[in-house]
Formats: C-alpha cells, sequence, structure tokens
C-alpha cells in the first residue's frame, strides 16, 4: 500500500514528466491497440445496436445515452457514446477497491477494531442486506477512518484561479495559477482530526461532540467536496459496506 500510494504521488507530482513520457509527439503517433475497457464498451454497443425497443426491456444508461445522441448528434457522437460507456464501467472500480482494501488492511493490522466490528455484525444474516449494515455507527466510523488513513484519490485536486484572482487561506494567487490541495494532507491536520491524526482509530468519529464530528465530516476528502464531490459515492458505500461485512461475517479474518 506504501509503494501505492507513492506511485500516486510521482506522477501527480510531475506532469511535466508524464507529458515528455507519455504525451510527446512521437508517443501520440504511435499506434495502441484499444484498451479492454474500451473493447468492452465497443462490444455494449454493438450489442444493443441488435436489439429493437422491443428486445430491450428496460430504460438504462447505455439507452440514454443513444437517445441522446440520436437527438443531438453534434454533442455526443457515437466516440462519445463509447466514452461515456467507458467511464460508466469503470467508474469507482479502482477507487472503491483501494478504500476496500485499506479498510481490511487495518482490521488486519488491528485485531480490536475486528473485534469490535465483529460484535457490531453479532446476530445479522451471513450475506446481509444493505438494510442490515447501513447505520451501523462502528462500521461507519471505521470505513471514514480507513479513507482518511488511506485516501484513494491521492493526488491534487487542482483549480486554475479565474480571472481577476483569488485569495485562499490569507495568501494571492494570480488567475490562471494551479492550485490544489493533497487529501491526506488535510486528513493529517491535528487542528481538525486531534493530536493523534496520524493513527488509526476510528473511535474519534464517534465522540458525542457533534460540531467536532461536523467539523471532520467537512474535512473529509475522501469522496472530494463541494461541486466536483463523487456521484457515485453512496453506491461506493453500499459496496463497501456489504462487501466488508460479508467478508467478516462469513470468513475468519486473521493476519
Amino acid at each position: 500500500m506504501e509503494k501505492l500510494e507513492q506511485g500516486y504521488r510521482w506522477w501527480s507530482s510531475l506532469p511535466r514528466l508524464e507529458r515528455l513520457v507519455f504525451r510527446n509527439p512521437i508517443a501520440i503517433r504511435q499506434k495502441r491497440a484499444p484498451s479492454s475497457m474500451a473493447t468492452a464498451a465497443m462490444s455494449k454497443l454493438t450489442a444493443r445496436s441488435l436489439q429493437t425497443e422491443r428486445d430491450n426491456g428496460h430504460v438504462d444508461l447505455l439507452q440514454k445515452f443513444l437517445v441522446a445522441s440520436k437527438n443531438h448528434p453534434r454533442t455526443l457522437d457515437t466516440a462519445g457514446v463509447i466514452g461515456m460507456l467507458m467511464s460508466t464501467i469503470s467508474g469507482a472500480s479502482d477507487t472503491t477497491a483501494t478504500a476496500m482494501t485499506a479498510t481490511l488492511f487495518q482490521l488486519l493490522q488491528n485485531p480490536d477494531c475486528l473485534k469490535k466490528l465483529e460484535a457490531e455484525l453479532m446476530g445479522l444474516p451471513e450475506i446481509p442486506a444493505y438494510s442490515n449494515v447501513s447505520k451501523l455507527p462502528y462500521l461507519d466510523a471505521l470505513i471514514k477512518e480507513s479513507m482518511r488513513i488511506f485516501p484513494s484519490s491521492n493526488w491534487p485536486i487542482e483549480r486554475l484561479v479565474p480571472a481577476g484572482g483569488v485569495t485562499i487561506a490569507g495568501m494571492s494567487f494570480p488567475e490562471g495559477t494551479s492550485v490544489g490541495c493533497l487529501p491526506s494532507s488535510i486528513h493529517q491536520n491535528k487542528g481538525i482530526y486531534g493530536e493523534d491524526a496520524d493513527i488509526f482509530r476510528p473511535e474519534r468519529w464517534l465522540v458525542s461532540d457533534r460540531q467536532q464530528v461536523r467539523v471532520m465530516e467537512a474535512s473529509h476528502m475522501g469522496f472530494s467536496r463541494g461541486r466536483r464531490v463523487c456521484l457515485g459515492q453512496n453506491i461506493a458505500v453500499m459496496q463497501l459496506k456489504k462487501v466488508i461485512t460479508a467478508l467478516v461475517m462469513k470468513y475468519k479474518v486473521r493476519k
């Protein structure tokens, strides 16, 4: 996990090197075989094109993409539909898997936390429904803390300063400047998460001070924040809670 985090930081911190290696004139002109994701998207599109509206029993995202392409071909052409399909197929797969791996890793590293989770799950079905696990306090705290210690997106979430410049945290930036912050830096802020911000402790989310919890939640960048918050975060949380609890209940998870 440490190597993975370093890899994220390496490439995200050296965009010029990335452009030099992968986006130079020679590399751009080279013909590359379609990615497995593009192949999967093409397969879905081809299969759907062979169906009639009667064959397609329900309106899914692909059907909506095709209707939009038919109504607005200049805005969404065939290549655009394939791009949307690739985003839909791949969306959240890596980040959710990373969050799940981080949570399971922390459970293995902290047997006491595993025991508390097992106690909270006592009496539930072996493969629980989401309604069984959606509001479990310790499970919720466990996932939040795991994503805080090891955020899935560990690169600067950059934005360009608009015309006229901007002042952020008392510092002035001219227009056109790329500014951003590392989620891991915010997550390690002792002024927000306490003097032990560098250690894994799910109980920090279970304090009675609701104002403190709100401040921590507002600073949590696991799914980004504001207008660009992850649109699939509710699905991701559902997957995390169902898979983690199913694994813990069905198997003896030990280091």
